[in-house]
């Protein structure tokens, strides 16, 4: 169950879809998988649910496929059989659960309110898809049911729209969203699958929030880093301040004293979370430097690369 925990959250987003023809499974996986998004649940809704399971684990091996919408442990075993990794419930079924358990196959089950989440637990399970959550009151619920059970995780599912996700994604008790509007229900009708693969991305892309935080550069003398952080300063009405490394000009310019990483200097990127932003890049084949806690701040990560001679730092927003 902890590799399917930490592929879910490292993903963030895991997205449902009902495919009632499996030669769309390919292309919905390719649209998924150009998003960078590693995870989907193929729920049990349709006559080519299983049919559709075994093309995509098939075409996308690195991918974690979920069955959902799973309510009887022949259909678990149908679903494993067909490759995937691990079980979505829509409630609390203690024979399917039970059944997973002693199988070790990874079990979510849904809950909507506290009886079911006791139920839940008193089962074994720490890890709950709160459904339907918008329906139930959404964020609010999921942060009031998380002071009487701090031991519980949640992949709230059900109304979840990238307009809302970021409320869900912020709480330290919410592994992941879980949704289907990245996928149109009418999508068979429409075969829309650019759409959702720019949907999937400017999903992913709202997710990480990238954005540029500040600009250093290298300077071969500690007079010259003060010059020029008293210059920028001076331009923008910013205060110069000074640090072991450097010297700051407000919180967006820095004048570094040694020449540390980069040629020329480091642009600082700032991201709502480290380790998805590290996921996500490495998908995309860019990855993390060997050496990346002597940064010049803590929770931060450099990549592997150079840009024109300037070194990438990738900081997480402080919550």
């Amino acid at each position: 169950m902890s590799e399917i925990i930490e592929i879910i959250r490292k993903n963030g987003i895991l997205p449902i879809v009902s495919i009632e023809n499996e030669i769309d499974a390919i292309p919905i996986g390719t649209a998924l998988y150009n998003a960078g998004l590693r995870v989907v649940e193929v729920t049990f809704r349709t006559d080519k649910a299983l049919d559709s399971m075994r093309v995509i684990t098939s075409a996308f091996p690195d991918m974690f496929i979920g069955a959902g919408t799973v309510r009887t442990t022949k259909q678990v075993d149908q679903a494993m059989e067909a490759g995937c990794r691990f079980i979505i419930s829509p409630g609390v079924n203690a024979k399917v659960i039970k059944y997973c358990k002693k199988n070790n196959i990874p079990v979510i089950p849904g809950i909507a309110t506290p009886t079911e989440l006791e139920e839940a637990i008193e089962l074994g399970i720490t890890l709950v898809k709160f459904f339907p959550s918008e329906n139930m009151g959404g964020i609010k619920t999921l942060q009031a049911f998380s002071s009487p059970y701090p031991m519980v995780t949640f992949l709230p599912s059900g109304g979840i729209t990238s307009d809302n996700m970021m409320e869900y994604l912020k709480h330290p008790h919410v592994l992941a969203v879980n949704g289907s509007w990245l996928i149109d229900d009418n999508f068979h009708e429409k075969q829309n699958f650019d759409e959702i693969e720019l949907r999937a991305k400017a999903a992913v892309k709202k997710m990480l929030g990238f954005h540029i935080d500040h600009v250093a550069v290298n300077l071969p003398k500690d007079d010259l880093a003060k010059d020029a952080a008293r210059d920028f300063a001076e331009a923008f009405d910013l205060e110069v301040t000074e640090d072991l490394q450097s010297f700051k000009a407000g919180d967006v310019f820095q004048a570094m004293k040694p020449n540390l990483r980069g040629l020329m200097g480091h642009v600082g990127i700032r991201t709502n979370s480290l380790e998805r932003a590290e996921y996500y890049l490495n998908n995309r084949g860019i990855h993390i430097g060997l050496e990346n806690h002597d940064a010049i701040e803590e929770n931060s990560l450099y990549l592997n690369l150079e840009i024109a001679g300037t070194a990438i730092q990738i900081l997480e927003k402080p919550m």
